[in-house]
Formats: structure tokens, C-alpha cells, sequence
């Protein structure tokens, strides 16, 4: 874990985006999630949020997950009635089942409710 703390305006989110570019770049294949928290942005200041994202993210490379996805909308079950525990355990069992390392970027989670 990476953890870069500073005052506001000193380019942590710069820094937090270059990293995202950098581990793309230098690690073909691997999945790197990423989520910038925004508290001006209504959608982006909650937990789930994250991993919502996160999990959009991770679904090309996890066919069980997408399988799992096809299944709720197929019954009929709205994203927004999933459980933070089930989207925590949905995102482990996709990097459980991925062969190699997954890198996940959260920035301002200051800005987090």
C-alpha cells in the first residue's frame, strides 16, 4: 500500500493519475482499477461508488463475475440493492480467480462520506 498525504492543492491527484498511467504502461495484462473520490460530483463521495467502478473495471477480466452480473439483470435485480458486502466479496472472488497481480488507485478519500 501507497499512501500520499498532503495538504489540498499539492498534487495528489496528479500524482494518483501518473501513477494509474504508469502501472498500465509497465504492467501489460494486469488489471489496474482506479476511482477518484469527488465531493462536488454527487455520484462520487460514497464508499459504493468505488466499488461499483471498481468492479465495472475488473469485469473484463473476470468471465464468472460477468457471468454473475448477466444473472442479476437477467432477474431483474437493480445494482443499487446489492450490499457493500456483496460488492466487497464480488470484487475478492474476481481477484481471486485473475492469475497475476491486481493494482487498485483510490485518490481523495478525504473526500469520501
Amino acid at each position: 500500500m501507497l499512501w500520499i498525504k498532503g495538504i489540498p492543492g499539492s498534487g495528489k491527484s496528479v500524482v494518483a493519475a501518473h501513477l494509474v498511467e504508469e502501472l498500465t504502461r509497465s504492467n501489460l495484462g494486469a488489471p489496474v482499477l482506479y476511482f477518484f473520490f469527488r465531493h462536488i460530483i454527487d455520484a462520487n463521495h460514497e464508499p459504493a461508488a468505488l466499488l461499483r467502478d471498481w468492479t465495472d473495471q475488473i469485469l473484463q477480466y473476470s468471465a464468472p463475475l460477468q457471468e454473475k452480473f448477466k444473472n442479476l439483470i437477467y432477474n431483474e435485480r437493480t445494482i443499487t440493492r446489492i450490499s457493500m458486502e456483496d460488492w466487497w466479496d464480488n470484487l475478492r472472488h474476481a481477484f481471486d480467480g485473475l492469475p497475476g497481480k491486481v493494482f487498485c488507485v483510490a485518490d481523495a478519500l478525504d473526500e469520501m462520506d
